[in-house]
Formats: C-alpha cells, sequence, structure tokens
C-alpha cells in the first residue's frame, strides 16, 4: 500500500464489498464492527435483533472465507489492508 493517510474505515468497507461480493446490508455490519460495537450496540444502531446481527456476521465470514466471527473479520481487513 502506498503511504499516505491511514486506510479509513470507509475505505475498507468499500475494498471488502468490492473484494468478496458482500451486501449493502453486510457493509453496514463491517462499519459497525470496524467501530468497535458490541453486538447489542451494532444491533440497536441497525434496528435489528441482536440475532439477525450474528446471522450476518456469521454470513459475512462465510462470504469473506474466515471461519469464525468478528475477531477473524477484523484480522482479515487489516491483513488485506497492509
Amino acid at each position: 500500500m502506498a503511504e499516505g493517510p491511514p486506510y479509513s474505515s470507509d475505505e475498507a468497507v468499500t475494498d471488502m464489498i468490492e473484494r468478496y461480493s458482500i451486501t449493502a446490508r453486510q457493509g453496514e455490519i463491517l462499519g459497525e464492527i470496524l467501530q468497535g460495537h458490541s453486538a447489542k450496540i451494532a444491533a440497536d444502531n441497525l434496528q435489528i435483533t441482536i440475532h439477525a446481527y450474528r446471522d450476518h456476521v456469521r454470513r459475512l465470514a462465510d462470504r469473506t472465507g474466515v471461519s469464525g466471527g468478528v475477531r477473524e473479520i477484523v484480522a482479515l481487513l487489516f491483513k488485506d489492508c497492509s
């Protein structure tokens, strides 16, 4: 990656959407993850149930090929942007 300003969370989400063909809603979930919000806060912000949030995270993990959840998705993101 070229030198310059740090990789912003908006750029990270856009990159993940393009790279892994994730849905817009999964992009919103990813944005909540990158902001460090808990599952409950993220679900509240997105006006969905905690169960729906967790389902989105699971599908996001499946789509990106990670075997896990939030931590693995974040690790993948930082691996991809370094």
